[in-house]
């Protein structure tokens, strides 16, 4: 009986314009890879380097961004590496180098605020209080910040828009709501915010006069400062700022009698206590102050 099976026809050989052309393919697809790793694996790459330069101590924020070229240079590749960084301590490692970007790095700590990790949060809302004025772009950011179901978060949101200033107006509301209700580091660090932002927080003077005559301690005196700068003096905030000028912290001191001498005449019941302060407290800064409020206050 014949074998019905037929051996298997011979593959053919591939044309020489075939070899070219997968060759040409293959090369593309090396190139392309080549491409990818310089363009985006090596600055990745040493991101995460300079990350782990500055967790460690090896290097400051400040130095990492000189090691880049400067603040725009070290913008683009913490841009790079913050979003796609697995551990929330790198993450917000990168947003700490970020906040010595200036603007260039507003951007990208906005986004931040939205991460996933309370810790990135707070870094990134630090980081643009640091940047301070040029990071108004984050303003819109920074007010959903200061509802963070993390407190910490909510502070530190509170605090850039504060050194944001007159340009975080949009914020008022937010920063309101802040400092009428919550934990009271919150709430200090909104109305302080509020008096940062000057006559443009007018919309809060209601909730900060509540705050003025239902509080004590710091709370009370950030209220009445912050009053004062908003352009809403008068005999009610004269206590809290001369019980300020007692406070264990010297800013604190300095601030009060700074706001006293803005007060002016208004301000007479507390000269008294401004003649201790310039005469007894063991803080220069705040003997200054003192003295150069005295005759603002006396109508000179």
């Amino acid at each position: 009986m014949s074998n019905s099976s037929q051996p298997a026809p011979a593959a053919k050989p591939r044309s020489p314009a075939k070899r070219v052309a997968i060759w040409s393919a293959a090369g593309i697809g090396i190139l392309a890879l080549g491409c990818f790793t310089a363009l985006l694996a090596i600055p990745f790459l040493k991101a995460r380097s300079a990350v782990r330069a500055v967790a460690i101590g090896r290097i400051s924020p400040e130095r990492a961004v000189e090691e880049f070229g400067g603040p725009e240079a070290a913008a683009k590749r913490m841009a790079l590496y913050l979003p796609r960084a697995r551990k929330a301590e790198n993450r917000a490692q990168a947003a700490a180098i970020l906040g010595c970007c200036a603007s260039h790095g507003a951007a990208t700590l906005a986004t931040a605020l939205s991460d996933d990790d309370d810790r990135v949060r707070r870094s990134a809302a630090e980081a643009l209080a640091r940047v301070g004025p040029p990071g108004v772009e984050a303003v819109g950011a920074l007010a959903k910040a200061t509802e963070d179901p993390a407190p910490d978060v909510c502070r530190a949101a509170a605090d850039a828009l504060g050194r944001i200033g007159p340009e975080a107006r949009e914020a008022v509301g937010a920063l309101a709501a802040a400092a009428g209700a919550g934990r009271q580091d919150v709430r200090i660090a909104a109305a302080e915010a509020l008096g940062r932002i000057g006559r443009d927080a007018a919309p809060a003077v209601p909730v900060l006069s509540r705050t003025l005559r239902g509080s004590t301690g710091d709370l009370r005196i950030a209220a009445a400062v912050a009053l004062c700068r908003i352009g809403v003096g008068g005999r009610e905030v004269l206590a809290p700022l001369v019980e300020a000028l007692s406070n264990g912290d010297w800013q604190t001191r300095m601030e009060a009698a700074e706001t006293l001498g803005k007060i002016g005449p208004s301000a007479g019941p507390a000269a008294p206590a401004l003649e201790k302060a310039a005469r007894d407290d063991n803080i220069s800064e705040v003997r200054d102050a003192a003295a150069q409020a005295l005759p603002r206050i006396r109508g000179r």
